[in-house]
């Protein structure tokens, strides 16, 4: 009985650790919000790049996207990759939906061919990647691994 109120402790303070990670992000990189304005969120997700010495990892789905859900149950569920995520990006999220395609903000970012498609900007906004997350993946499903060397591969570097 000690183990199982041992292990249930541990778990729900793991998750509360990692909820806490995310919930110090801003709102644009939580939810896919139709009403969120996308121009505004982005100036805010790159002056905070800028002023935290990250890149911005823009996000286009929405919240009918299966493995954008996936992707941020993966994010939540462990603290290092929580951790490594946010210290790499800036995440912005941005919505594509029935209710709001956001089609003036998108205009700007070419070749979207599924969802979640991410593009990585400097944190002046220049677009210095673009693809979808099949580098993070095995077999359709995020790999602990594989982010940290994608993180790694676009982390700001102290003498950037």
């Amino acid at each position: 009985m000690n183990k199982i109120l041992t292990l249930l402790i541990f778990t729900l303070l793991s998750f509360q650790i990692n909820a806490s990670v995310l919930d110090q992000q801003p709102e644009y990189s939580r939810v896919y919000d139709p009403e969120r304005n996308p121009f505004e969120d982005g100036h805010r997700a790159l002056a905070l790049a800028k002023t935290t010495g990250r890149r911005v990892m823009i996000e286009v789905g929405g919240d009918w996207c299966v493995f954008c859900h996936i992707f941020d149950r993966f994010i939540k569920s462990d603290e290092e990759v929580a951790r490594r995520f946010f210290d790499t990006f800036v995440l912005l999220k941005v919505n594509y939906s029935d209710e709001n395609e956001n089609h003036k903000f998108l205009s700007n970012f070419k070749g979207i061919n599924g969802y979640p498609y991410i593009f990585i900007t400097e944190n002046t906004g220049k677009v210095i990647y673009a693809n979808d997350m099949r580098e993070m993946t095995i077999k359709g499903k995020p790999d602990k691994e594989r982010l940290f060397s994608f993180l790694e591969r676009w982390k700001l570097k102290e003498d950037e």
